[in-house]
């Protein structure tokens, strides 16, 4: 019996792949798209030249105001309540925790107007609101520096 030793040219192997695959559209994340990583791109912005925000942000519906350390005993009314006074509310949000049931501690509210927004943060922030002292300020805010510059800056 003999034995036969046969050779594998794994170089060639890899030439004929990268030929099948030349031919091919590759998609996703990781392969070359043809476009540089570097080069800024254009997002949908909304015009908010008509009011002066300051540092907040509108969202899409309206202006979102964060409220944290809101007791876990607390409900949607007992938060709904203290901030209707000063305007009308559009949204509300208050996250359950799912072991507990109880409420994580922070609150989202939503008005469509900035003035009531701003004259919430201004009035609620530090205030006692079922026996604790919460925070209030804007969820969303503009940022100082855009794009790439930010990135540099960081």
């Amino acid at each position: 019996m003999s034995k036969q030793i046969q050779f594998i040219d794994r170089d060639a192997d890899r030439n004929a792949m990268d030929l099948d695959l030349g031919n091919r559209t590759r998609r996703g994340r990781g392969f070359n798209s043809g476009r540089d990583p570097r080069e800024s791109v254009e997002y949908e912005t909304y015009d908010q030249s008509d009011v002066n925000t300051g540092r907040a942000q509108k969202s899409v519906q309206g202006y979102v105001i964060i409220a944290t350390n809101i007791h876990p005993e607390a409900s949607e009314e007992d938060v709904l309540d203290a901030f209707a006074d000063f305007g009308p509310v559009s949204n509300i949000h208050l996250n359950l925790d799912r072991r507990s049931g109880f409420v994580k501690g922070y609150a989202l509210v939503e008005y469509a107007q900035f003035a009531h927004a701003k004259k919430a943060v201004a009035q609620m922030n530090g205030t006692e609101l079922l026996e604790q002292i919460i925070s209030v300020d804007f969820a969303f805010s503009k940022s100082s520096v855009k794009g790439l510059d930010r990135v540099a800056a960081d």
